[in-house]
């Protein structure tokens, strides 16, 4: 599986190391589905936890974490999907969920999970076409944060200042 290319590097990671574990869970599944279900899972990970840095705890097991805030309702969410989705009695569906748990903690090693998706390269142009020199009022206005807009704005930022400031001892002009 190819990490999908429209989400922040560790979600992809994320989206491959489920479609992995589902794989070992689930092998008659077939591909696809299998694939769909694992960026499913991704987004419902980012949609319930994004935003927050997931603790790693690498000396508790999967079952030991479900009365953490974060765990259990990523838990409770990712329980819902594999049931919807492969039909598994409800002991499996606990067990599969364990194991896709273990796999995002191996992955994200209590890292910060991005909530947001990454936006497209017209979408960049678009944010700076409405920049006015306010990163804060930008963000809050498009409902992304400062440091994210930054990012998204810095190549342009800085050809703007090649632009505006041409460099001082380029020796093609002499």
């Amino acid at each position: 599986m190819l990490p999908p290319d429209d989400v922040p590097e560790l979600l992809g990671l994320i989206a491959h190391d489920l479609h992995a574990t589902l794989g070992r869970l689930s092998p008659a599944m077939p591909d696809a589905e299998r694939e769909r279900l694992a960026v499913d899972l991704m987004h419902s990970c980012r949609t319930t936890i994004g935003g927050h840095r997931l603790p790693a705890a690498p000396r508790a097991s999967a079952s030991d974490l479900r009365g953490d805030p974060a765990y259990g309702r990523l838990h409770d969410a990712w329980r819902a999907l594999i049931a919807e989705r492969c039909g598994m009695p409800d002991a499996w569906s606990d067990v599969a969920v364990l194991h896709l748990i273990d796999a995002l903690r191996a992955t994200a090693k209590g890292a910060h999970i991005p909530k947001t998706l990454l936006t497209t390269e017209h979408d960049a142009k678009e944010l700076w076409r409405r920049y006015k020199g306010n990163i804060r009022a930008l963000a809050l206005e498009v409902g992304i944060s400062s440091e994210r807009l930054r990012q998204k704005l810095k190549p342009f930022m800085a050809a703007e200042s090649k632009r505006r400031q041409p460099d001082l001892f380029n020796e093609d002009q002499t």
